[in-house]
Formats: structure tokens, C-alpha cells, sequence
């Protein structure tokens, strides 16, 4: 059940979500009783004593946000479902860990690319932005991963990962 923990007692703050306004039927499935909703926005900025968040909008077919998040001296860079933007490479710019969506590659039918950027600009804009890191997510499964990789390994030559939920990225 959704409200488990506030049922048991077990929830005693509650919890922070930030989410887009749109579309308006996911944005109220993040709406609980336990639950402070807040809408991010273009320009949406949080910061407290340990961590810097800023969010800008990016192209994709419904309302996408890319995060920076600063903490303790590190930059990471979530870079949502969108088509490749040289123009956000100054938000990117010099992140420890860019986390970026590889959607699109050679023989895969599981896009036509609408809001997605192929594993090639993946890599191209790692290097335009000079991210230390790269790890790749958004994987289409109709193609060997692998290829992936070696895709965006030709455009970038820093570290790069494949995404895996099983993995611990340090930063």
C-alpha cells in the first residue's frame, strides 16, 4: 500500500518530491498525504547545508528535466530523455559523473529518436563538456550493449560505464 509507512507509524517527517507540472496525471501520482509535492519548473533551484540542485528543461515528447546536483566539492549531471543540445554544455560542464541516455544506436527498432539522443552524441557531448565520467543509460534491449559502449567510446575518451542497478558509482 502506498501509505504503509505512515499507517505504521514508521514515517515521521514527510517526504520531499519533486516532480514536473506535466503530464498532469503523473504529477498526482506523487501526490500522497505523506508526501510534500513540490513542481520543478525552468530556472528550479534547491540548496540546504550539504547539497546544490539546479534543473533545466530539455527536449523531449512530455515536459523532461536535467539535474546538476553539487555536494562536497563533486558534480553530477542527470541528463533526462531529450535529443542532443549543444547548448547545455556549460550546465554540463566538467562533471565528475555524467549520467547521460544512450536511447538511439545502429539496428535497434526501439526508437524512432523522438526525444532521444543516439550512444554517438552521448559520447560527443561528454567530450564537448569535458566530463570526467560518463555512464550511459537508457539502453535500447534489441541490441548487444556492448556495441553501445564502443559507439560513444569513439567520441569520448574519459571513463565510461554502462549503466547496471547493481552497480555503486563513486564520485
Amino acid at each position: 500500500h502506498s501509505n504503509y509507512l505512515s499507517r505504521t507509524g514508521q514515517l515521521r517527517k514527510k517526504i520531499d518530491i519533486y516532480a514536473p507540472a506535466s503530464p498532469q496525471d503523473l504529477h498526482r501520482q506523487v501526490e500522497y498525504p505523506f508526501v510534500n509535492t513540490h513542481t520543478v519548473e525552468a530556472g528550479f533551484r534547491y540548496q540546504d547545508d550539504i547539497v546544490e540542485i539546479e534543473a533545466i528543461p530539455v527536449s523531449h515528447t512530455v515536459e523532461c528535466y536535467a539535474y546538476c546536483i553539487k555536494a562536497f566539492g563533486k558534480k553530477i549531471v542527470y541528463y533526462t530523455d531529450t535529443v542532443f543540445r549543444e547548448q547545455d554544455v556549460d550546465f554540463i560542464q566538467n562533471a565528475d559523473l555524467f549520467i547521460c541516455e544512450a536511447t538511439i544506436t545502429e539496428g535497434s527498432k526501439h526508437t524512432i529518436g523522438a526525444g532521444h539522443m543516439s550512444d554517438y552524441e552521448a559520447g560527443k557531448l561528454a567530450a564537448l563538456s569535458n566530463a570526467k565520467r560518463l555512464c550511459l543509460y537508457h539502453l535500447p534491449g534489441d541490441v548487444d550493449v556492448h556495441r553501445i559502449y564502443e559507439h560513444a567510446k569513439t567520441e569520448f575518451d574519459g571513463e565510461l560505464y554502462l549503466s547496471s542497478e547493481t552497480r555503486i558509482y563513486m564520485v
